[in-house]
């Protein structure tokens, strides 16, 4: 879409994000991998802030849905068993029966059992350390996009237009497993 300028001045390149989330927010969110579901709550941070406005003031509702399904969904890819706080080793020691020491090049050792389970060790370790920076990104973006929800449905919905959609929420299949900690989350009480 080819950016152009509305009567306020604003850039419609907000277009672009808002049509991808709202696009990326129709799928079912189990399916969508953690990249897709960042790559989501990013743009939904990058809409304009004013639902009042001329060009905005439609999609109100769809954007706040946009973002439950955002939050809700990296909320489901939190791995609780994930201990962040412990990352992965910086030297990987080899097998003790090898003799060497920690971070050594897997090719110094002679015994090819040894150095098998070392490579296998090394493997594990970068695998690990991949689960623990994208555990790392969505716990940090579930709290960003949580105080972004919270300020915007506090500062754009009156009481009842933010019950009404907390219970439509509420209804919706997509939302059972994290329901309460969505409503904590959305609701600004």
């Amino acid at each position: 879409m080819a950016l152009a300028s509305n009567g306020a001045g604003q850039s419609l390149a907000n277009d672009v994000y808002a049509s991808d989330s709202f696009r990326m927010a129709e799928k079912d969110p189990s399916t969508m991998s953690i990249e897709s579901l960042l790559t989501l709550a990013n743009n939904i941070k990058q809409l304009p802030d004013d639902p009042q406005s001329e060009k905005w003031g439609s999609h109100k509702l769809e954007k706040a849905y946009a973002m439950a399904v955002a939050l809700n969904a990296l909320s489901s890819k939190i791995d609780k068993s994930v201990d962040i706080s412990r990352g992965p080793m910086a030297n990987v020691p080899p097998p003790k029966a090898a003799g060497m020491p920690a971070g050594v090049c897997p090719s110094a050792i002679a015994n090819p059992a040894w150095r098998e389970e070392y490579i296998a060790a090394l493997k594990a370790n970068q695998t690990y350390a991949t689960l623990v920076d994208q555990q790392v990104a969505v716990r940090e973006e579930v709290s960003s996009l949580g105080v972004f929800v919270k300020k915007y449905m506090k500062n754009y919905f009156i009481s009842e237009e933010l019950e009404k959609f907390i219970s439509s929420l509420e209804t919706n299949k997509l939302f059972e497993k994290n329901r309460d900690e969505i409503r904590a989350i959305i609701d600004p009480k």
